[in-house]
């Protein structure tokens, strides 16, 4: 790796390692003992050299999950920036891409994806790279002109699916085509399970519509066998909860049946109300919390220690609201300032009294992480 790549990286894991509780231990003298891992390819776009630019800058941030946002050079020739190893999360990928217009008057791209060996295989960033250059040359659609359709199987993906993943994905399409959202993902995990010794795996990504890079959470259903059990899944490894919560799906049948019962799952979980909760602190946000309004759980959150109120943070520790290393809990704070309604439907859910809904957002620039 460069140096530029190098920092990026480090400053990447750390990210992540606080997404998982850890405080990270990554300096550039440690991360050079890591071999480096990099795959290369080249792309023409029809576009023009700013709108080639801007659709970069568009695809990385789709893919950035945690991770700062792309950047673009001076020069205006070079954006870099990182994306998960995953669609819905996962450990670092730098990637660099130059720009160099070429004679038929569109766009040549050189992308360059790289990451450390210890912690992602080629074959990983090999997979980024495809997933990166399928979203950079799909033709600009909307969601109404592309007969969009849930639990598509991607054909990268394809080849390493099991039969019973793509006979479950078919399933779930047939069974969900006449209320397919098109503002929320539905995916099957191509990690081979038979649905008899290993789980077959759907899930569905809830992210905030007006800031699509904003992770909310997965759920998703496990089948195994002739049962099929649904929840919020593990933000990494797709896992069902030791203790199933109110809204959980436990069922028995045939695998249609499982599939006709996790799809209508699928629909009362995307009716569920999402609230945005804001704390200020003059004229600052110093935290947010995206929460389901009909249960209370806390789905993402952040809290600013040097915006908050003075000696508040040592109030809600010593009142037991943390988690881990100093992870604040923004359930321990006082009435929010304001709220937001993000998705579902409000009607079933409540939000806390005399609260006002705001009509717009300003900027929330904290360190997102999961409630507990």
């Amino acid at each position: 790796m460069a140096t530029v790549e190098n920092d990026l990286w480090i400053a990447a894991m750390r990210t992540f390692l606080r997404q998982m509780g850890f405080t990270g231990w990554f300096d550039r003298p440690t991360a050079q003992v890591f071999k480096s891992v990099a795959h290369e390819l080249d792309l023409s776009l029809p576009d023009s050299h700013d709108a080639a630019m801007r659709r970069v800058e568009r695809t990385l941030a789709s893919l950035s999950w945690i991770y700062a946002r792309p950047l673009r050079s001076e020069s205006g020739t070079r954006v870099r920036g990182v994306v998960a190893s995953d669609a819905k999360g996962g450990l670092p990928i730098v990637v660099t891409v130059d720009f160099d217009r070429n004679r038929a008057g569109g766009t040549q791209l050189t992308l360059r994806f790289a990451t450390k060996a210890l912690f992602a295989g080629r074959r990983i960033v090999e997979r980024a790279a495809q997933s990166v250059a399928a979203r950079l040359t799909q033709p600009a659609t909307t969601d109404s002109d592309r007969g969009y359709a849930w639990f598509e199987i991607d054909p990268i993906d394809a080849a390493e699916m099991s039969p019973a993943e793509i006979a479950f994905a078919a399933a779930l399409r047939a069974h969900s085509a006449a209320w397919t959202p098109t503002n929320v993902d539905g995916d099957i995990g191509a990690f081979g399970g038979d649905g008899v010794t290993d789980p077959v795996i759907a899930y569905a990504t809830l992210t905030d519509p007006a800031d699509k890079d904003r992770y909310l959470a997965s759920v998703g259903v496990h089948v195994l066998g002739e049962r099929v059990r649904g929840d919020r899944l593990h933000s990494q490894l797709e896992t069902l909860p030791d203790r199933p919560s109110s809204w959980a799906l436990d069922t028995v049948g045939t695998r249609d049946q499982l599939a006709e019962a996790s799809a209508q799952w699928f629909r009362q979980v995307l009716d569920k109300p999402i609230v945005l909760y804001v704390w200020l602190h003059k004229d600052s946000a110093y935290a947010a919390r995206y929460a389901f309004a009909d249960t209370g759980e806390t789905l993402t959150q952040f809290y600013t220690r040097t915006l908050a109120p003075a000696g508040q943070a040592e109030e809600l520790i010593a009142a037991g609201h943390v988690h881990g290393r100093g992870w604040i809990q923004t359930v321990g704070l006082p009435a929010p300032s304001c709220y937001l309604h993000i998705r579902g439907d409000l009607g079933k859910g409540t939000v806390p009294f005399a609260v006002p809904e705001a009509t717009h957002r300003g900027p929330l620039g904290g360190l997102w992480y999961e409630g507990q």
